[in-house]
């Protein structure tokens, strides 16, 4: 058994005292950090004010008016762009974070958290404090602009008006307070119809389509409204879609249009996918392969389709459009400084073709690169770029859907798939094999009407070759298409298309709709 006993303080050496009082004073401090992380973790969130000790490599320390012996850091990323802090300033912040690092506590404070606003309109603004009116979101690009939706349980009190205040005296407060922060205050609704377009104020919003599915809203306005709704750099669209929680896109009525189309073509390369579910899943709003693979699962696709594929069919299904959606997200990494979207690219398998879609004033520079792109390594090796405008590849598409109407004996299900399969030239055609005709058509042709459309499109890509611009004679003529911003830039896309060093028709030549038979 252990004998205890005591020992007299002139027993102890030195060095046992020394250790005697060390251990004292860490347990204070244990005590004291404890204390202090108890007292200010529940207040996370809260508006505390306090004054700036000293500033080193942009890091604020903070000692708090509450108790001074109590120290918070403000890191850069924590404060508002284009403040400038010095020693012995007086600040407001938000507790935004506390924690324990070893036998210390770590406060950190923050000025661009959206809570922060929060705060600062509970304290300038009776109303909000006693809960006569409620902040019921908040979106914040800090430095630049803030939106506020708010919502008042008194049907007397305007929560707008009553956050601005007479001729602003109320809002006017909290903007200096935030460095002269843009602040938009939205009437909250919960239904999202009316939510979107308060949050996209002062643009005038013509429809707002739900695709609950997906969580997103495309908010659809006239080509006067485009810029007024996305805002400068897309601020105003950004700060609404976090307000609201939804993502919300902006689009003109032929903008829409032009997708759904893309859409049609872009999933019917899918194998396996009828067209059935095709239009079911654009009706969802999947858009594009990256929606369709990330976006849904394979039980979902096998419910869109009503039990009529399986779940292993499904599984192919999204792991195709995965690998679509890669593909085209190495395509735009690897055309450095060229501004290029996901609905931008188009992929086309079989020929081994990816049709990319830039700004006509960065037509010039993305065909400087067309050969380095062409070249890229991974699974698109070897395919070939056609680069050009989107009036451009309009143009080319309606070409070739007037060139492909003159063809014979295959009916007007096989031109839309051609397309739908990226075929634009007669060139491209003649390499078509019978039976895949034959498929395209839903075997509503025949093997030999196949045969001899082929032939006859053979026929006219090797008068193309000896420079005839139009291969068939046109029933109606073509309408005119807008010519691109860039049109020497475009011409060079074109030739990469329609046959290299082919020269331009002579001046003498008759226009298209004067053309005789060939």
């Amino acid at each position: 058994n252990p004998v205890v006993r005591e020992l007299e303080p002139e027993e102890l050496g030195r060095i046992a005292a020394q250790s005697a009082k060390q251990q004292m004073i860490q347990s204070f401090r244990e005590a004291e950090s404890e204390d202090v992380y108890d007292r200010y973790k529940p207040r996370v969130g809260d508006l505390v004010t306090g004054q700036i000790k000293r500033i080193d490599r942009h890091v604020a320390t903070v000692t708090l008016d509450n108790d001074r012996n109590v120290e918070a850091i403000m890191p850069l990323t924590e404060q508002i762009r284009g403040e400038t802090h010095h020693e012995n300033e007086r600040i407001k912040a938000v507790l935004l974070e506390v924690k324990k690092v070893g036998n210390r506590v770590k406060i950190v404070l923050s000025r661009t958290h959206p809570d922060f606003v929060r705060r600062l309109f509970e304290e300038e603004i009776p109303e909000v404090s006693d809960h006569t009116i409620e902040i019921r979101a908040v979106a914040r690009e800090a430095g630049n602009r803030a939106k506020v939706a708010v919502s008042s349980i008194d049907m007397k009190v305007d929560p707008v008006g009553a956050c601005v205040g007479m001729k602003g005296s109320r809002i006017k407060n909290i903007v200096e307070e935030l460095n002269g922060e843009r602040i938009d205050i939205v009437r909250w609704n919960d239904s999202l119809q009316v939510l979107i377009p308060n949050a996209l104020q002062p643009a005038a919003i013509s429809e707002v389509q739900l695709y609950p599915r997906l969580g997103r809203a495309i908010v659809l306005v006239q080509e006067d409204q485009l810029s007024l709704a996305i805002g400068k750099r897309g601020q105003n669209v950004r700060l609404a879609s976090k307000l609201v929680g939804w993502d919300v896109e902006i689009m003109t009525y032929d903008e829409l249009n032009r997708s759904l189309d893309k859409s049609q073509l872009l999933f019917q390369q899918i194998p396996g996918l009828p067209d059935s579910l095709i239009e079911s899943i654009i009706t969802e709003g999947c858009f594009d392969y990256d929606d369709l693979g990330y976006s849904m699962d394979p039980a979902e696709i096998v419910e869109l389709a009503g039990d009529s594929i399986t779940l292993d069919e499904a599984d192919t299904i999204i792991a195709y459009a995965k690998e679509r959606a890669d593909d085209i997200e190495f395509i735009i990494d690897s055309l450095e400084g060229v501004s290029v979207s996901e609905s931008d690219v188009y992929l086309f398998p079989r020929l081994q073709r990816a049709v990319i879609q830039v700004r006509a004033n960065q037509l010039a520079e993305a065909l400087a690169q067309k050969e380095r792109v062409s070249r890229i390594t991974g699974r698109l090796s070897g395919w070939d770029a056609f680069i050009t405008t989107r009036d451009g590849y309009d143009l080319a598409l309606q070409k070739a859907r007037h060139w492909f109407a003159q063809i014979p004996g295959i009916g007007e299900t096989v031109p839309v798939m051609l397309l739908a399969e990226g075929y634009l030239t007669f060139r491209d055609v003649r390499a078509v094999d019978p039976e895949y005709m034959v498929s395209l058509s839903g075997n509503t042709i025949t093997q030999e009407d196949a045969e001899e459309a082929i032939r006859y499109v053979g026929q006219w890509a090797d008068e193309m070759d000896n420079s005839v611009w139009e291969p068939a004679p046109a029933e109606e003529a073509v309408p005119e298409t807008e010519e691109p911003a860039d049109a020497e830039a475009s011409a060079e896309s074109f030739d990469s298309l329609f046959g290299g060093d082919q020269p331009a028709r002579p001046e003498d030549e008759p226009p298209l709709e004067e053309a005789g038979s060939p």
